[in-house]
């Protein structure tokens, strides 16, 4: 799955014209949902950090 997303960025951004710098080198697929429940999102539905 990553390789086939990682494929599809490198081709948007080419198409784009976009420079190597704007164009993320690798990345994470979370597969855990961002909730309040979970403890990953602030009660203002920002990021928390793990404390």
């Amino acid at each position: 799955m990553k390789p086939l997303i990682a494929d599809s960025l490198q081709t948007v951004a080419k198409e784009a014209g976009l420079q190597s710098y704007e164009v993320p080198r690798d990345f994470l697929i979370e597969t855990t949902p961002f909730t309040l429940e979970n403890g990953l999102l602030t009660g203002i539905r920002k990021l928390a950090w793990r404390s």
